[in-house]
């Protein structure tokens, strides 16, 4: 759990009351991410011609950060490494028609969508195997550095474990819009993309989330 996710839910700054303040609070850090970089077009060109390194690259960058994220939907590490393994399989296998303007944005998507589906496959299995036991699995812990902090809050932290107990009580996409922007501390834009929704709604969504998840925390 992020230091800046607490900094928010129990100090303060940005206030999430005051949407202006909240929508602009890294507008400067984020604009220049809207785009698809030169980075992104290389990337592309060479795995379209079947670049092994460029490929091997990718992976090496973004594995642990996409099983951080799947875990923290499937709520099982090795089922985590196995969905975006998964992932990178199929972006192998497709790599000469891929097209997107962001292949992080694409690899969150893709994670993301697959590891609902095992999510829904898994609760399915047990409500049809033990129909009358509620499924409850406990969250991994995730990464990431917190905005503006130093280092982690303990995971007994009093502030992280409400923090816990209140994000569960959210709906599926306010927990994603949540854990995509302080656990894997994507941008405004990235996190559009993943989504499918527009710049302004994936600030909307962030906003309220958070409002929501300081509500559930107070109540």
């Amino acid at each position: 759990m992020t230091a800046a996710l607490i900094e928010l839910c129990f100090g303060g700054i940005p206030n999430p009351d005051d949407a202006l303040l909240w929508q602009g609070r890294d507008d400067d850090s984020s604009t220049e991410r809207q785009h698809p970089t030169s980075n992104d077009a290389e990337q592309l060109t060479r795995l379209h011609a079947g670049d092994t390194a460029v490929f091997d690259a990718l992976m090496l960058e973004q594995f642990n950060p996409l099983v951080r994220f799947a875990a923290s939907i499937v709520r099982d590490h090795a089922v985590a490494e196995d969905v975006v393994q998964d992932v990178f399989a199929n972006v192998w296998a497709q790599r000469e028609t891929l097209h997107t303007t962001s292949l992080t944005a694409y690899l969150y998507r893709a994670v993301r969508n697959r590891a609902l589906n095992v999510t829904k496959q898994t609760v399915r299995r047990a409500r049809l195997s033990q129909p009358l036991r509620a499924v409850m699995i406990d969250m991994d812990a995730t990464g990431g550095a917190g905005a503006g902090s130093d280092s982690e809050p303990a995971e007994d932290d009093p502030r992280v474990v409400a923090i816990r107990r209140a994000l569960e009580t959210l709906p599926e996409r306010r927990q994603t819009v949540l854990r995509l922007r302080y656990d894997q501390e994507l941008s405004y834009p990235e996190i559009a993309a993943i989504l499918g929704i527009s710049l302004n709604a994936a600030q909307q969504l962030v906003f309220h989330a958070i409002r929501a998840l300081r509500a559930a925390i107070n109540s």
